[in-house]
């Protein structure tokens, strides 16, 4: 299991297969494990390999006018998700609920400080949830996405650090 959600994020915005680097991170060694979907024939695909349609337009298409800028008072409403980013599948919700679940009992039983020996490991996500995660994977492109996205979550600094 990875000490921290960067391997799973990083594997988002590079686009690499998640059912892969979940595989790689836990150590699963079954055949095809670290194999792209397609490869592994995993039906339905992790929403890295789905294919999605081009959102290039052609210049003889009007587009709307531009959405007026939006002060960045609140962090969490100035996300702009990346071209072609779509949520994640049931399937694959699933499993990375159950691998942040893993990753906040790993990490808050490594916790030196006085709430991690009398609060229990969802502790962890002190200020965000699990589910508001999971709503918004598909739009952890970069850092900063990260950043405004989790800005109320307690340990973002201590754990995107590692």
């Amino acid at each position: 299991m990875v000490s921290n959600p960067h391997d799973m994020i990083e594997a988002h915005v590079e686009g690499i297969c998640l059912i892969a680097t979940a595989n790689r991170a836990s150590g699963n060694p079954g055949e095809d494990a670290l194999s792209p979907c397609a490869q592994a024939k995993r039906r339905p695909f992790c929403s890295n390999c789905q294919a999605y349609p081009s959102l290039n337009v052609s210049s003889a298409t009007s587009l709307p006018p531009p959405l007026p800028s939006i002060a960045f008072a609140e962090p969490n409403t100035d996300i702009t998700p990346a071209a072609a980013a779509a949520p994640l599948t049931k399937k694959t919700r699933a499993m990375f609920a159950q691998w942040l679940n893993g990753f906040a009992i790993q990490t808050w039983n490594s916790k030196d400080d006085i709430y991690a020996t009398f609060l229990p490991y969802t502790a962890l996500w002190h200020g965000i949830s699990q589910e508001y995660i999971l709503d918004n994977f598909h739009n952890l492109r970069t850092r900063e996405s990260v950043d405004a996205i989790c800005a109320d979550w307690k340990y973002l600094e201590s754990e995107m650090s590692h």
